[in-house]
This record gives C-alpha cells, sequence and structure tokens, in this order.
C-alpha cells in the first residue's frame, strides 16, 4: 500500500520533508522520523508519525515535531547538523546518526538523545571516518553515515556508510562501485567491534543527457539479528528516476576490517565483503518509488506476518518529489516481544529528579484530572493518582498532554492514560516530567479531588537554607528546598497564610511565603526577601 504527505505540510511550525530514516516505538505504536534538514526550514528535527494499515490501504498522520538539541539545551546552529537515520533503543533512547559537513570540517556524529531532543552522549568514531583538511580521507560530502540500526537485544549500533571512505575508493558511477563500510558499535562501552566491507553496486541507469547526474548508495539499514541486516540501495540518474533495491545482507565469513586505516592497506588477500543477496526491486511491484531513505518494521498484522514501512526524502521539493510511503507486509523477521507495562504515577517520577522511565511506553496510567493549561495543539492537564504508594519522596501528580482527537478531559474526570514518559527541561530551570498520552480514556466524570498537600506548618516543610546538591547528585527532600519541591510536583498544595514577597512575573505566577513568612530568613524592610 502507499500514501503520500502533504509537500507543504506544517507540524508545530516545522515544515515536514526531508524524511531520511524511520524508527518504530512497539510499546507506543508510534513511529519517529529524522528530517535531513539544515536548519532551512526548521530546526534539525524528528516527526513523531501514526501509520495505520488496514489490510487494503495506508494512512499517515504527523502528530508532533521535536528539535534535536545540544547537551546545553541550545539548538544545533544552522548548517552544522545533517540528521540521516535514527534508531529506537529498547531503553527508550534514539540513536541519530549525521553525515556530517567534511568540506567544512564537521566530521559525522552518532549521538544518542533524549525522546526530547536533548543529546546525551555521543559515541566514539574511528579516526579513518573523520574528514582531514585536505579533503583526502574520511566520509565523502553527501555520502557519509546514511543508515543506522541497534540489534533486537539492544547490545551493538549498526552504522553505514552511503558510499566509499575517501581512502576507501571510488563513489559510485556508471560501471564502477564503491566500497562502503558497515561499523559495528559496542552501546555500553562505545567501542568499535567490527566493520566490514560492503560492495555498493554501480549505478544502474545511464542519466539523460549521458553526463547528467547520477548516483548510488546505501540509503537504509535494517537489523534482523547481530549478524544479519537488510539494506537498501537507492540509485538516482537524472532524465531516468530512482530505482530501489532490498538485499538481504549476512556478516558471517566476511573479513573485519576495524584496524584497517583503508582497505587498500589490507596485507595478503583483499578483505572479503559480506554476502548480499537481492530481496526485491520494487520496480518489480510496479512501484514507482521515490526516493526511499527510511525503512523499519512496524506492528504485527493479523495474519503473523509483519508491517515493513518505507519514506522517501522529498527533499523539499514537494512540485517534484513526494513525502512518500510504501507498506509491505513480510514474514521470516522478528517477532514483537515489546508491549507498554502498566504504572502508576509514583512509578514514573519517582524518588529523583529525573523520571526513571524517561522514554518509556506506559499503559493503563491512572488519576484524576486536577487542572487544565492551555495548549496550542491537543490538550495539556494535571493528573494525580488517587491512592499514592505513601512514600513522602515520590509525587503522586504529573503532567499529561494529550494529541489532538482524543477525548478532552475536565477537572474531575478519572481518567487512564497510555503514552511515552518525557523529562522537559527549560535550560537553567529544573526538569519537569511529562506523559505525552497517545491513548486516554475517560472512566468516571466529577470525581473529588486529593485533599491538598500542606506547604510549612503541620505539613511539607521547606528546608532552608540549602536549596540543592551541588550538581543535583543526591536527592533528599528533608535536606534540600528543591528536592522538597520536586517529592509534590504536579500535586494539589495549599499554602497556609501566604505572603506575597515578590512581583508578579509576566506569565502570572506569584512569589510566597507560607505562614506570613514566619521563619524566612532575610526578609527586607517592605517584606520582600533578599536573594544572593
Amino acid at each position: 500500500a502507499e500514501t503520500t504527505l502533504p509537500g507543504d505540510l506544517e507540524v508545530d511550525g516545522t515544515l515536514v520533508g526531508g524524511l531520511s530514516g524511520l524508527a518504530y516505538d512497539p510499546g507506543c505504536d508510534l513511529f519517529y522520523a529524522i528530517s535531513d534538514d539544515r536548519g532551512r526550514f526548521g530546526p534539525p528535527r524528528f516527526f513523531t508519525l501514526n501509520i495505520d494499515f488496514d489490510g487494503a490501504t495506508a494512512a499517515a498522520e504527523v502528530l508532533s515535531s521535536t528539535a534535536l538539541r545540544g547537551a546545553d539545551g541550545e539548538l544545533y546552529a544552522r548548517g552544522d547538523l545533517d540528521s540521516e537515520a535514527l534508531a529506537l533503543h529498547p531503553g527508550g533512547s534514539l540513536f541519530v546518526c549525521t553525515e556530517g559537513v567534511p568540506h567544512r570540517g564537521i566530521p559525522p556524529l552518532v549521538g544518542r538523545f533524549s525522546i526530547d531532543g536533548r543529546v546525551l552522549e555521543e559515541m566514539p568514531l574511528p579516526s579513518h571516518y573523520l574528514p582531514d583538511v585536505d579533503g583526502s580521507r574520511g566520509v565523502r560530502d553527501n555520502l557519509g553515515f546514511e543508515g543506522i540500526a541497534i540489534t533486537p537485544g539492544g547490545d551493538r549500533i549498526i552504522l553505514t556508510t552511503e558510499n566509499a571512505l575517501l581512502q576507501d575508493g571510488p563513489a559510485a558511477d556508471l560501471g564502477v562501485g564503491s566500497p562502503a563500510r558497515i561499523l559495528l558499535i559496542d552501546v555500553t562501552t562505545g567501542e568499535t567491534v567490527a566493520e566490514y566491507l560492503y560492495e555498493v553496486g554501480s549505478v544502474p541507469d545511464e542519466p539523460r543527457p549521458a553526463t547528467a547526474f547520477r548516483t548510488n548508495g546505501i540509503s537504509e539499514i535494517l537489523a534482523l539479528d547481530d549478524d544479519r541486516v537488510l539494506v537498501v540501495e537507492r540509485s538516482f540518474s537524472a532524465g531516468i528516476g530512482n530505482r530501489v533495491r532490498l538485499y538481504l545482507v549476512d556478516f558471517n565469513g566476511a573479513t573485519n576490517i576495524r584496524n584497517l586505516d583503508s582497505i587498500r592497506d589490507a596485507d595478503g588477500p583483499e578483505p572479503a565483503p559480506v554476502r548480499k543477496v537481492l530481496v526485491a526491486d520494487l520496480a518489480d511491484f510496479g512501484i514507482t518509488a521515490d526516493n526511499i531513505e527510511g525503512m523499519v518494521l512496524g506492528p504485527a498484522l493479523e495474519d503473523g506476518r509483519r508491517l515493513l514501512v518505507m519514506v522517501a526524502d522529498n527533499n523539499f521539493q514537494p512540485s517534484v518529489q513526494a513525502n512518500q510511503v510504501l507498506l509491505f507486509s513480510v514474514s521470516g523477521v522478528p517477532p514483537l516481544s515489546v508491549a507498554p507495562r502498566q504504572a502508576r504515577i509514583h512509578e514514573i517520577q519517582g524518588a529523583g529528579h529525573v523520571s526513571p522511565m524517561v522514554g518509556r511506553c506506559v499503559a493503563e496510567v491512572p488519576g484524576v484530572v486536577t487542572a487544565l493549561l492551555g495548549s496550542r495543539k491537543g490538550q495539556a492537564f494535571w493528573v494525580q493518582d488517587l491512592l499514592g504508594d505513601g512514600d513522602p519522596a515520590t509525587s503522586e501528580g504529573v503532567l499529561a498532554t494529550a494529541f489532538e482527537g482524543l477525548p478532552l478531559v475536565a477537572v474531575g474526570d478519572v481518567v487512564h492514560l497510555e503514552g511515552r514518559v518525557h523529562e522537559r527541561t527549560w535550560r537553567s530551570e529544573l526538569p519537569v516530567t511529562r506523559l505525552v498520552a497517545s491513548g486516554l480514556d475517560i472512566v468516571e466524570r466529577e470525581h473529588d479531588l486529593p485533599v491538598p498537600v500542606t506547604l510549612g506548618d503541620g505539613g511539607l516543610g521547606i528546608p532552608q537554607p540549602e536549596i540543592a546538591s551541588p550538581g543535583l547528585l543526591v536527592f533528599d527532600p528533608a535536606l534540600f528546598a528543591a528536592d522538597a519541591f520536586e517529592s509534590v510536583e504536579g500535586m494539589r498544595v495549599r499554602v497556609e497564610k501566604p505572603t506575597v514577597v515578590g512581583p508578579t512575573s509576566r506569565h502570572g505566577e506569584i512569589v510566597v511565603l507560607a505562614d506570613d513568612g514566619r521563619g524566612a530568613a532575610l526578609r527586607t524592610s517592605r517584606g520582600g526577601i533578599r536573594l544572593l
């Protein structure tokens, strides 16, 4: 089946296009598509999608856009990040690879990102992938890392270059193949486990005119197990169009070339490449394939087969290229084994500054809606568990956002939520746990709200003068003020005899002390509070 996304579609203020990699989350039944936009139509980003197949027709909907950010929370500078592929780790984080920008001296990147888009770590790469100043080694411009996959067990990252490294051989052309590399990295240690040679085929079609642009290369990779992958080879010849072929690749018997700076340096016999077997040429199915750059296995079908989904990169040229989505049913691939786990809000919050379940999908999360927030898209509201776990260190409240199309909630509604756990941070502010709901059931209306926690005398005391431990390395609500507030994040609270000690913010927030400010240090003559 086939469908397309509109070329002028905008989501969260960014243009949908450049879809260059695809990942599937079986726990949430959602897809993630990376855009290769370097900042022209929005920041480097990935999209969250619903992709459905009813046995005959396909449907795709883009739900949200998430910007990629550096460790400092800032957006990447325009032109610095050419994101080409992404893969979802079973632990809930996303691995993203970029091609780099060799002519500007920007190396490729393989990073682990939170589901909120912030980089968590960068994996070290062997030096022979890094561009040098004279352009004689490293990845080629626009032919670097193009595919990334994670083995089903989650212990290895598999990457592939689109064409050969500069020192390994030529780029693909008419009658000329290209020795690309497949790189395996240990997720835990970051060490390179193996590298293998993959022979990219020559450009199959002569362009029109004969001197016009043509190319062939690997555009995506999908791991079946530790030793076998599916590889997409996609060619383009001007005046002819694209040809997309799918190969089954086996590493067994291939030479491990991880210690070779260049395959031309090999002593003895030439390195043995991986074995590749043609599985399908999309033209044989009568499909006019566009610029296919993303591929992933999706949900299980009723007959036991899996859905194989491909997406095309329209290069932000909607008049000549499409955001194409292709769906196939396939057999002989790994079965699904992941389902969202049932969870309570205190499990999601945990006793700490950051949720222990960030990136995980959860189901049947119960609670009552305690307050509504404005939202530009969908809904945003606070929800609190009616029972709790009795642990004063774990909050029973959480911020929830819900996609458009879900039932509208009101204060007092008892709900069951399903979705993914995020941890939102704003520069120097403390993180806020958020549940992004993809499913929402209202099980009761007009329920009584939980009794609020009293802040101050007779209730939760706010420690003084310590705000937080250095680096937030210790969590103790009895010792640190920030931790005390974290323990009631999202919960209903009551402030007895509040005294205003600061101006109203532009967001309508007021700064108060409980109990008429009794016991507070550093008060001013006007009744305010002095900040050091």
